[in-house]
């Protein structure tokens, strides 16, 4: 019961939250070795970076960890 119970109050308390977290206006990517071109701005990821691009805008994303 007690299950339950954490189950449906961590429910509504992610549902409840959702709008607060995911109203970000920027976004920090750490990339490490990206395998294979698979990363922010590389050519296996185009339609992704055009993706965060379009809801941060470029500007507001920066890059973390690139070696």
């Amino acid at each position: 019961m007690k299950s339950k119970l954490l189950c449906w109050i961590t429910l509504v308390l992610c549902l409840t939250l959702a709008p607060c977290i995911l109203n970000a206006e920027s976004l920090l990517i750490s990339q490490v070795n990206p395998y294979l071109g698979y990363g922010y701005g590389l050519y296996s990821w185009d339609n992704m970076t055009g993706d965060l691009n379009t809801a941060f805008g470029a500007a507001n994303i920066t890059l973390s960890g690139l070696h």
